[in-house]
C-alpha cells in the first residue's frame, strides 16, 4: 500500500531534523573575582567590557560576577568602584577571569 501523499515525508524529516538539532551556545559564559591590592574581594565592582561586543556587570559581596555571551577577542576593560578607575586592554580566550584593581 502507498501512501497517498508521498511529497509530505521529505518536508517533515528535515523540520524533524532541525528541530532535533541542538543550539550551538552563543560565546562564552564567564566567572571571575575581582580583588584589591591587599587580596581581598570588591564588592559593587561594575566591570565594563569594550569590543566586539559590550557587555557590563556588577561583582556582588564576593567580588564575583558573571558575563554571558562573551566573544573571544580584544576588549578595553574599565573597573569602577565610587570615584576610583582602573582601564586596560584584555585579550579573552577563556571562562575564568580574575581581575585586580590597585586600590
Amino acid at each position: 500500500m502507498r501512501p497517498k501523499h508521498p511529497w509530505v515525508i521529505f518536508p517533515l524529516i528535515v523540520i524533524l531534523s532541525i528541530i532535533a538539532t541542538p543550539a550551538r551556545p552563543q560565546g562564552l559564559e564567564i566567572r571571575g573575582t575581582v580583588t584589591g591590592r591587599d587580596g581581598l574581594p570588591k564588592r559593587q565592582v561594575s566591570i565594563n567590557l569594550q569590543g566586539p561586543k559590550r557587555f557590563i556587570t556588577i561583582s556582588n559581596a564576593k567580588g564575583e560576577f558573571v558575563l554571558k555571551g562573551v566573544e573571544p577577542g580584544v576588549y578595553e576593560v574599565s573597573l569602577m568602584q565610587g570615584d576610583k578607575m582602573h582601564k586596560f586592554s584584555l585579550n579573552i580566550t577563556g571562562q575564568s577571569l580574575d581581575l585586580r584593581v590597585p586600590w
